[in-house]
């Protein structure tokens, strides 16, 4: 049976380290044995940032997902999760989130 747990770190405020406290949670787990995916949800996409991604090089994002899904369109892309060295996937995000 698979089991999935979900977490959320969430704030309307600024500045009060909800990417930092994700980036560890997300290595921590993967370090003890978890699959872990994280998906970067924040337009300034800091996240993914931290997780050695620069905006310009992400063919794929979290915006363009939402878009293909919001128009019926097929939204399995072979590129949109990265890979990073702690062994944590995740799917980045952009500043095209502010249209949502």
């Amino acid at each position: 049976m698979f089991k999935c747990t979900s977490y959320s770190v969430a704030n309307q405020k600024g500045g009060v380290g909800k990417t930092t406290t994700t980036e560890n949670i997300a290595i921590g787990l993967a370090r003890n044995g978890k699959e872990v995916l994280i998906a970067d949800f924040d337009p300034q996409g800091d996240l993914t940032a931290c997780l050695g991604r620069k905006e310009c090089a992400l063919k794929n994002t979290v915006s363009m997902m939402l878009d293909d899904y919001i128009n019926d369109k097929d939204i399995r892309y072979t590129s949109l999760i990265l890979k990073h060295e702690e062994d944590v996937d995740a799917i980045p995000a952009n500043i095209e989130l502010l249209i949502f």
